[in-house]
């Protein structure tokens, strides 16, 4: 700031310091130059007295005291004025004057030193001439008497032309001054002031403040600049904000990534991770990690010799963590900057894909058992009907053909029916409002025949008339397929159904009195061909795909399916919709 300012007012202070020094130096000139005169002026009226009198003295030897009287008269007309004095100090003759008039000069400083016998100048105000004067006295010894011719000019000239220079310069200081205050004035309000404004709003905008508007003065050299400066930060603004956003772009895209990413130091801390990897390995991204505590010790193994070797790996690991198993397939390569290196490790998550080859396998194992025995038992009754057998054996054999047949037909439908449900999932605005005490009741009315063989009872305990969006075609399969499970397997005499709400859900109620479901079959039972009881299930005539396609049937309207039961106490099914 003191730096600042002493440059800005360098200007006017130099023009001061100017104005001060040609004052002074014009001052010292006039003084000079009025020494200079008056040293002049002396040598010229001593000459011209010398010469007077020399026409003055033989007049005085002859005591022609009227002759001296006439030639001073003569001369009266010229700047020089002669005085002649006598001894006495009385002025016997002036050039000026009637003689008579002037007081005795006898004490005149000039005049005494000339009656003592030395010339002598002087420079005083003449009181009979009303101005200042220039005198020369000098002795002038006749006939044994002294007299002293005086000369003199006045000094007017040269005071006329000083006073014209003093008041010349006083007017130029005058001006001088107020072109030092017109330049500072200027530099406080045009420069001073727009540099300040400027400079704070420069510091604001480097702390990062770029909403500081920038004041721009009306008029001034600093305008342009602010003008510039304004357009910089904005210019800069708007950088900023293609940079963040594409920042924060690539974050948003850096932490939506379905693969992991970690950036590793050469010592194995974090540096940078996404949620992916965050996840994968479960740590905390905005903590402190270290690698070796990723538990695969197969992994931080390869990661070091990576880092040592520079050269980059694939491998599929598996981590196990609260028996649950992951398979992450994990590519590590180096990133090198100057003499730094860094790890970078990115990861695959395999579990799903292993889960789906699993479930295939098992799907394929699943559905090929299940059509293998009645096909097994459909092939051997065929064999047997070729052979001679009785009527009663090829009645028998061919019961046997068509029931197993039912089953394959089962099998296939049940197979069908879920791949068509899994494959028409429906967006909620294609659905129609349905009434769901409606359809519990056509599905009563349906299974009611069905019940009284089994020996069961279907009784409504609640049905009210509620409304969702859906499929009744849907809703009403998954109903029979709890209503047919709980005839079929519950070992009961009663199955109650109802329709009732609780909170903003629809919920859709199968509860059957019979055995109930062992805690260890609960979380599998609405997996594909999963049997509490396979041996009992195939007597029965299920399929195994009954509850899967209940639960993809709630799935797919945005709903979900659970069990309430224990052993002994029988089982309730609710389908749990949205209102």
């Amino acid at each position: 700031m003191k730096q600042r300012d002493s440059l800005l007012f360098s200007l006017p202070l130099t023009a001061a310091m100017l104005i001060i020094v040609f004052a002074v130096f014009l001052y010292w000139q006039l003084s000079k130059f009025e020494t200079s005169y008056i040293n002049e002026a002396k040598k010229t009226i001593a000459r011209e007295a010398e010469l007077a009198a020399a026409v003055i003295s033989p007049m005085l030897a002859k005591q022609d005291v009227s002759s001296v009287v006439h030639f001073c008269r003569t001369i009266g007309h010229y700047a020089l004025r002669l005085t002649v004095i006598d001894s006495n100090g009385t002025v016997l003759a002036d050039s000026k004057d009637d003689p008579l008039i002037f007081d005795n000069h006898k004490e005149r400083q000039e005049v005494k030193s000339a009656l003592e016998g030395k010339a002598a100048s002087a420079v005083r105000y003449s009181s009979s001439m009303n101005q200042k004067m220039i005198y020369h006295a000098m002795p002038l010894d006749c006939n044994g008497k002294r007299y002293v011719m005086r000369s003199a000019i006045p000094t007017a000239e040269v005071g006329r032309i000083i006073d014209m220079s003093r008041l010349n310069m006083f007017w130029a200081l005058l001006l001088g001054a107020q072109i030092v205050l017109f330049l500072t004035y200027y530099i406080l309000q045009k420069v001073r002031k727009p540099l300040i404004n400027l400079h704070t709003s420069v510091e604001d905008i480097a702390s990062g403040n770029l909403d500081r508007n920038i004041d721009i003065p009306e008029d001034g050299i600093m305008r342009e600049l602010a003008i510039d400066i304004s357009e910089m930060t904005n210019q800069l603004k708007r950088q900023l904000d293609i940079v963040t956003a594409e920042r924060n772009e690539r974050a948003v895209l850096f932490d939506t990534m379905n693969e992991g990413v970690l950036l590793l130091a050469e010592d194995g801390n974090l540096i940078r991770a996404n949620n992916a990897a965050a996840r994968l390995l479960n740590f905390d991204k905005d903590k402190p990690f270290q690698l070796n505590r990723c538990h695969i010790p197969e992994l931080v193994e390869k990661a070091m010799e990576t880092l040592k070797s520079g050269l980059s790996f694939e491998k599929e690991f598996c981590l196990e963590r609260n028996k649950t198993r992951s398979f992450l397939f994990i590519k590590g390569s180096v990133l090198r900057n100057n003499n730094t290196r860094r790890l970078l490790l990115t990861i695959t998550d395999l579990s799903n894909m292993r889960k789906l080859e699993s479930f295939r396998t098992d799907f394929v194992a699943n559905v090929s058992h299940e059509i293998k025995t009645p096909l097994t038992c459909i092939t051997g009754a065929a064999e047997a009907l070729e052979e001679n057998i009785s009527p009663e054996t090829q009645t028998r054999l061919i019961a046997m053909i068509k029931k197993h047949s039912e089953r394959l037909n089962h099998i296939v439908r049940d197979i069908l029916s879920l791949s068509q449900i899994e494959k028409s999932r429906r967006h909620e605005s294609d659905m129609l409002r349905i009434r769901l005490d409606i359809i519990l009741e056509n599905v009563v009315n349906i299974e009611r025949e069905r019940a009284k063989e089994c020996g069961f009872e279907i009784k409504i305990t609640e049905n009210l008339p509620l409304t969702v969006s859906g499929d009744a075609d849907l809703l009403e399969q998954a109903l029979i397929n709890l209503i047919e499970n709980a005839l079929r397997y519950s070992n009961g005499k009663t199955v109650s159904v109802s329709v009732t709400q609780e909170n903003a859900n629809a919920v859709l109620t199968v509860r059957d009195d019979g055995i109930g479901i062992a805690e260890e079959h609960r979380d599998r039972l609405f997996e594909r061909f999963y049997r509490v009881d396979k041996s009992r299930s195939r007597e029965l005539g299920g399929t195994g795909l009954g509850l899967a396609i209940v639960k993809h049937i709630a799935l797919t309207h945005n709903g979900k399916v659970e069990v309430i039961t224990d052993v002994g106490k029988g089982a309730e099914f609710r389908i749990i919709l949205a209102l």
